[in-house]
């Protein structure tokens, strides 16, 4: 707590009266909560109250040839819900910067190429140059949720830190029609922030990307990159690993026709400083949108296709499919027809997965002046070859409606939707049926009041009906804008659930007052 508001006194002193531009917001809620029935059900607690108050305050002057700004961000609570913290520093950023040249303290989100460096850190960034033609980037920072993490002991909330670090340099050639950029980026593991049964890495990329304009028609892009992973910086008799990726993509558009083809292809040991899933995967897609002749109808169509073990170093090989299309009609007499269709396949060699989804979709649309309204069908197949259970096919129907209209000064918007999903087991030959009934209704007053009533209300009727259950939730607010810095919102909420049985029924009811000042 001390070293927090020591924080914010050295801001302050920072951001003394000669500031040419300083702006602040404030933010406090009073919340109260009580659950009703099984409250050990409940995600809230049982009859408590509690405040929550937000701040930030942000600020930029001219100092000679530079801009200097800042912004900070922090809260107090009691709020468990909210933040483990009673008081916290959620966000702080301040700086300097010119037309080429800018430093950055604090935090700030970073992404170099899609196969370097994409992390948000907390710590310090340097650019120097313009993006019309070359710019040296260099960052360094901590991976990290919470400022607090830095001088307060915690266990059941603070999450893995790692370190940061990189450079980026672009350059923009041949009239901008060649953008060629280099990067680098490495990222350790913090070892006390590792748990004794998983093991620190450390890992060093290095990468080259680029976008050529060919033409006013045609655009290439691709990245080459190579990692070097340490996997146990604990452990000296690990071996440093080295993988490569690779993607490249071709766009072409014209008038009437669009289309983008994607090759990617990465492997077995690669990782960025973001800690990149996808590993031994090659994928290709296929995106393209044409506008028929006619204008008013489009056709949009794609082919993904991936697989992974490519370099066989695994048991199996899983591979996937999935082309689709969509046809777009804007008719006469404001009338929107959408209808489309979409495959999914996907099967192992080793015949432990084999199942196929197939989607139809019909959406349709008209706009009757007085109100909008909407109906949607879908109807899916999944067939399973190996668990003949998960086998099914679902339907769901949307039905809305909505629009507005003035009432002696008053604007009233309304809403009304209707859902239905059904589901067909085929092994069972049971059904499910959920439904879901939305309504709305909103004043907007000439003194900046507004009105907000909501309620929705949701039946799940299941083939097993020990789980059916039925959801009411009801929500109505209340705020004005007092002026253009005050302004107050109180609202309140409940949510039933009822089980068959009723053992496990409960309600949480929440009620909210919020006051929100600025200047």
């Amino acid at each position: 707590m001390k070293k927090i508001f020591f924080f914010f006194l050295c801001f302050f002193l920072l951001v003394s009266p000669s500031f040419a531009e300083i702006h602040s917001s404030h933010e406090l809620t009073a919340v109260y909560y009580h659950v009703e029935g099984n409250k050990a059900r409940s995600f809230y607690p049982a009859n408590d109250a509690d405040y929550l108050y937000e701040g930030s305050v942000d600020f930029k002057t001219p100092y000679k040839d530079y801009e200097a700004f800042g912004k900070i961000e922090y809260r107090s609570t009691n709020d468990r819900l909210v933040d483990v913290q009673d008081a916290s520093l959620e966000r702080f950023t301040s700086g300097l910067r010119a037309e080429i040249f800018e430093f950055v303290v604090g935090d700030f989100y970073s992404n170099f190429s899609e196969y370097s460096l994409g992390n948000a850190l907390k710590g310090a960034k340097f650019s120097l140059g313009s993006e019309k033609t070359s710019r040296l980037t260099l960052v360094a920072g901590a991976d990290f949720s919470k400022w607090e993490d830095l001088w307060e002991r915690r266990c059941e909330d603070s999450q893995t830190r790692k370190y940061v670090w990189g450079a980026r340099l672009e350059n923009n050639l041949i009239n901008n029609t060649l953008s060629l950029n280099f990067n680098y980026a490495g990222s350790r593991d913090d070892k006390a922030y590792t748990l004794s049964s998983a093991a620190p890495s450390k890992v060093n990329v290095l990468s080259t990307d680029f976008k050529y304009i060919v033409n006013q028609n045609v655009n290439i892009s691709s990245e080459l990159a190579e990692s070097f992973v340490d996997e146990d910086i604990r452990s000296s008799s690990v071996d440093t690993k080295s993988d490569y990726a690779i993607k490249s993509a071709v766009d072409y558009n014209n008038q009437d026709y669009s289309c983008t083809t994607t090759f990617s292809r990465i492997g077995n040991h690669f990782a960025t400083t973001g800690g990149f899933a996808a590993q031994d995967l090659q994928t290709i897609n296929f995106d393209g949108l044409w506008f028929l002749p006619w204008k008013r109808i489009k056709f949009t169509h794609y082919l993904h296709t991936d697989r992974d073990n490519i370099s066989n170093t695994k048991t199996t090989t899983t591979k996937q499919l999935n082309p689709g299309g969509k046809f777009s009609f804007n008719l006469p007499q404001d009338i929107t027809i959408d209808v489309g269709s979409d495959l999914r396949k996907r099967y192992c060699t080793d015949k432990s997965t084999n199942s196929k989804t197939v989607t139809h979709a019909l959406n349709l649309g008209k706009d009757f002046q007085i109100f909008y309204s909407s109906l949607g069908y879908t109807k899916s197949r999944v067939s399973d070859k190996i668990n003949d259970a998960s086998s099914r096919s679902t339907d769901t129907v949307s039905l809305g409606f909505d629009g507005n209209f003035p009432f002696r000064g008053v604007k009233c918007v309304w809403n009304i939707q209707e859902d239905i999903n059904h589901d067909h087991y085929k092994q069972a030959n049971k059904s499910d049926l959920s439904t879901t009934t939305t309504l709305g209704l909103k004043f907007d007053f000439p003194s900046s009041l507004q009105i907000n009533l909501r309620g929705s209300f949701t039946d799940n009727d299941y083939y097993i009906n020990e789980t059916d259950s039925n959801i009411r939730n009801y929500y109505v607010s209340l705020s004005r804008k007092i002026k253009d810095s005050l302004s107050f919102d109180v609202s309140y909420e409940h949510k039933g659930y009822n089980y068959v049985g009723g053992d496990q029924n409960y309600a949480e009811k929440i009620l909210k007052g919020k006051l929100s000042y600025s200047f």
